[in-house]
């Protein structure tokens, strides 16, 4: 149908001044050029046309007689039909591209803009006697796996936290874990045997019931499977099935936070009959036990449907559509009126209208500059690092690029508010110094290869610009967010631009020092990873929190004075809606529960 559309949009493009329903003389060589085939595909084109009602088509009698063809529907309407189909399909580049090339000189991309404004936002159909409520959102990041065991992006762990579920549940707003799928749990003295609980009767959304053997499948496939996030699993020496609702799990060494291991979603547990006979790649939809169920994905549509037998309370909201918007584009002026919920992650700065309320928000990031110190060239030496960060004007960054950077960062965990500096950034030393250092490092303008993604160029660009006028030559490369986590693109890049979700806690900062896709991790030197490593061990095997974060800031702090990182802002995610939905609040990953979100009549 969409070849067919294209065709008939090709054929108005090229008798732009034919007029609806205006017949005009056409020959069967004209028509085979229009459209590039042969006189009979042409036939069989017009024949489809026909059916749709689309056009109007009289063949000339006899050789050398031209026929006739009348367009039935103008170009402006047509678009208008074609993109909207398109965008509710979740093809919303496709949408734009076909205005692009087929709307000049009509109003067909504002008409777009408009229907789309309506589009997205709250509707509820009736449906016998009680009315579906669905939530349209337009969101400018793609979901890149719906596999948990392989998500690492806070989007990613976002989505698969609303379709599944895991043993137990951090909050981070009171800094406490809750019961998950386990009702109830016990360590031993030394923090190496855990034993869990599990609830009565929690389905998946097939419809069988979770028990332990899912829970013991689940770990030991994280385990297995050598994913970026199999770390949570590797310190698992054995799983015992005590009884249909009861597991122990025996750990290798202590591990008294082996309870935020098991509420990070990459450890969301699966159904066994689902995963181990499909694998990952094969199936259709995943399948969990969460609020929320996934009723259909295409690479720019996601539809999940509330699931009526979730075990800690069924959404308020029945359905809820998300559009993969492009990351980059004019997208984004158009759709700021209309939303009811928009959350301003970084990507697009989205308007805000006067009836709209901010919400509650939880979560902070640091941007920062990761340094290759497993690739030979200038960085190596300390000095060049060590001017890298001291030259920036971090107070100014934030002036520059304005929101989501709030404050200039000088660390990279999250120690409460920063005041800014009197006359300036506090880190920014002068020139003088920084000359200096150049002169120890030996750099002799090698060119320096910053990677990041499309988010961040702002803030690359301004990178660029700032060391370029210290004579320190820097080259942007944008990449997506998939081959940002290539192996190759990660060895190429002697600095990596992206921002570290640190409001999570202590999870997160393992993540980025153990996980087998950090940025952080894979940028360390091999002698400087196995430090981190033993730092790590005796982290996790110290019960008292104080003690812990000792070691957190301990590592942190011989990190930064290696300069491994260069931390530039703390930035924040804002989230506004419409005063009749409730329940919004920002969580520690950026995003909104949409179990929680409900609509006031």
């Amino acid at each position: 149908m969409e070849r067919l559309a294209n065709d008939y949009l090709m054929l108005m493009k090229a008798f732009p001044e034919q007029k609806e329903k205006e017949p005009r003389s056409v020959t069967m060589a004209e028509l085979s050029n229009i459209l590039f085939c042969t006189p009979r595909n042409v036939k069989l084109i017009f024949t489809k046309m026909e059916q749709m009602g689309w056009i109007r088509y009289t063949p000339g009698r006899g050789r050398g007689h031209t026929s006739e063809l009348s367009f039935l529907i103008g170009r402006e309407k047509f678009l208008a039909r074609q993109t909207e189909e398109l965008v509710m399909a979740g093809h919303v580049e496709r949408a734009f591209q076909l205005i692009k090339e087929f709307g000049e000189g009509t109003a067909a991309r504002e008409n777009l803009f408009s229907w789309l404004s309506g589009y997205f936002g709250y509707e509820a159909v009736a449906n016998q006697d009680q009315p579906i409520e669905t939530l349209r959102l337009p969101i400018y990041r793609s979901i890149h796996t719906w596999d948990p065991a392989g998500a690492i992006y806070s989007h990613d762990l976002h989505m698969v936290s609303q379709v599944f579920d895991t043993l137990v549940s951090f909050d981070v707003e009171w800094g406490r874990f809750k019961p998950g799928i386990s009702h109830y749990w016990e360590a031993d003295r030394e923090g190496t045997s855990w034993t869990f609980y599990l609830r009565k009767g929690i389905l998946f959304h097939h419809g069988r019931e979770l028990v332990a053997d899912d829970v013991a499948f689940s770990l030991s496939r994280l385990k297995q499977m050598n994913s970026g996030q199999s770390w949570l699993a590797d310190q698992i020496q054995e799983i015992t099935i005590l009884s249909r609702y009861a597991l122990n799990i025996k750990l290798e060494k202590a591990n008294y936070l082996f309870l935020a291991f098991m509420s990070y979603p990459p450890s969301s547990i699966l159904p066994k009959d689902v995963y181990a006979q499909d694998g990952t790649d094969s199936l259709q939809l995943p399948v969990g036990s969460g609020p929320y169920r996934v009723g259909k994905v295409t690479p720019g549509l996601c539809v999940l449907e509330a699931f009526d037998h979730y075990f800690n309370g069924r959404a308020f909201i029945d359905r809820v559509e998300i559009m993969i918007m492009p990351e980059q584009g004019e997208l984004a002026d158009g759709l700021g009126k209309g939303n009811v919920l928009k959350v301003k992650t970084g990507e697009k700065q989205l308007p805000s209208a006067d009836d709209e309320q901010e919400a509650e928000a939880y979560c902070i990031g640091t941007s920062l500059l990761t340094v290759n110190l497993q690739k030979q060239g200038p960085l190596q030496a300390l000095p060049l690092r060590k001017a890298l960060s001291h030259f920036l004007d971090r107070q100014q960054l934030v002036d520059d690029m304005g929101e989501p950077c709030l404050y200039p960062a000088y660390s990279l965990q999250w120690r409460g508010q920063v005041s800014p500096k009197a006359g300036g950034d506090g880190s920014h030393d002068g020139e003088e110094l920084v000359e200096s250092l150049l002169c120890q490092s030996g750099y002799r303008g090698e060119r320096i290869q910053l990677y990041t993604y499309p988010r961040h160029a702002p803030d690359a660009e301004w990178l660029k610009t700032a060391y370029g006028k210290l004579g320190i030559m820097v080259d942007v490369q944008i990449v997506s967010w998939k081959e940002m986590l290539d192996e190759e693109q990660i060895r190429k890049a002697d600095l990596i631009l992206f921002e570290a979700v640190v409001s999570e806690g202590a999870i997160k900062l393992l993540e980025y020092l153990q996980g087998k896709n950090s940025f952080i991790r894979r940028h360390l030197s091999p002698e400087r990873i196995g430090w981190v490593d033993k730092k790590l061990d005796r982290l996790l095997a110290e019960p008292e929190e104080a003690v812990r974060q000792k070691h957190f800031d301990e590592i942190e702090e011989t990190l930064g004075r290696e300069y491994a990182w260069i931390t530039l802002t703390h930035k924040n995610v804002r989230a506004f809606s419409h005063h009749s939905l409730k329940g919004v609040k920002v969580n520690a990953r950026g995003w909104v529960e949409f179990k929680d979100l409900w609509f006031q009549a």
